[in-house]
Parts: structure tokens; sequence; C-alpha cells
């Protein structure tokens, strides 16, 4: 099966390079149009089963707006445990004041708001529940729409060998980008352990579809 991580279209905060964190900000334009060119995109290459999706307004609105190029019959599941990081009192500021801390993101700990431990924590239990909230078929593709922070870390939870030096999987993941993770089982497993499953990284912040022509 194959699990589709995309994020959310640009924003006003994007933009302007502001922290957003749980901030309640809507798509630009720009991001309403990016997430058209995106719905395109997965009705054309994937199969979507289910769709599960952050529950803050730029994530919902991205999901809205590619559920329409989709099944009517598709299911869409909000979920508090894909939103990007609670950045508490550096949210609404500019992310050019984390950079002057001279810290990693993870190792930085906002004043209310989530540390590096504890967002890690979080998308990789989201992940953990989407993965078993169903019996999954084989060929299944299911769509998981949030933010770049939420995907760098649950790809940090399936790809990084030593989770306490290095949660967040170091990438760029882009408006609106496609990064897809196929779950198989491995050739070596033997018939008495066919539970046991690898993860490949198949696509990693794919944004081709944002720039085709209409």
């Amino acid at each position: 099966m194959r699990f589709v991580l995309v994020r959310h279209g640009e924003t006003e905060y994007n933009r302007k390079g502001i922290i957003m964190g749980w901030k309640q900000v809507p798509l630009t334009t720009r991001g309403q149009e990016q997430a058209r060119k995106l719905g395109e995109r997965l009705a054309r290459q994937y199969t979507i089963r289910h769709v599960f999706s952050s529950d803050l307004v730029r994530a919902q609105q991205t999901t809205s707006v590619i559920k329409t190029y989709l099944s009517d019959d598709i299911l869409v599941t909000y979920m508090e445990g894909l939103r990007e990081r609670k950045w508490g009192d550096f949210e609404g500021r500019p992310s050019r004041d984390l950079l002057r801390l001279g810290k990693r993101i993870d190792e930085i700990d906002p004043p209310n708001g989530e540390t590096g431990i504890q967002f890690y924590q979080r998308c990789v239990n989201a992940f953990k529940t989407i993965e078993h909230f169903a019996t999954w078929e084989e060929d299944d593709d299911i769509l998981i729409v949030s933010h770049g922070g939420t995907t760098r870390q649950i790809l940090g939870g399936l790809f990084n060998t030593d989770a306490s030096k290095q949660r967040e999987f170091p990438a760029r993941i882009d408006n609106c980008s496609i990064t897809s993770v196929l779950r198989r089982v491995p050739l070596w497993t033997g018939n008495d352990q066919r539970n046991m499953h690898e993860y490949v990284l198949e696509t990693l912040n794919d944004t081709c579809h944002l720039n085709e022509r209409p």
C-alpha cells in the first residue's frame, strides 16, 4: 500500500515568512490554484481510498479542493494529530527569529508550545493511527494532507535510524508537493512473519504538477 503525503497550499504567512503553528491562516488565491493542480495530479496518478487531513483551516481548504477531483464516496477524516508544530509565543513572528537562536529546530522549546520530542511523538502516533485505521488492501493509496513540519516528522519516524539524534527528516517540503511512501512486505520475509513491513520512499517533494500549464 502507499501513503501519499501532501502539504497544504500557500498562505499569506508562507509568502511573508511568518511562523504559523496552530494559527488559523487561510489559503491565498495562489494556494487555491496550487491545490487545484494537486487535485488533478492525484486523480490522474493515484487511486485514493481514504483522505486524512490536519484540522487546521489551511489543510482543510486544501483537502476540500482536492476532494472535488476524487470519487464522491471517498471518506475524509480530520485529525488534530496531523497539525503543524505548536509554536506558542513564536506564532505570528518572522521565521528569522528562530534562526537567530542558533539552534536546530527540534532543539528549540517555544514558550507555550510543543518541544521537538512532543511534536515528533504526536506526528508518529498520528501516522500509526492511520496505518491501523482500517484493514487496508495491498493496492490502496492513502492520502495524508498536512504540513511541512508534520511530513518531515513522519518521514523521520520511518527512515531515521537514530531518532534521539535526528527526529526531523532533512528535506524541503514545498506547498502542495507530493511525497509518497510505499509499504510492502520484504522479499526475504517468511510466511510466519507476514505482519512485518518495510517502507520505501518513492517520491520526495514532487512539485512537477505546479509547473504544468493549463
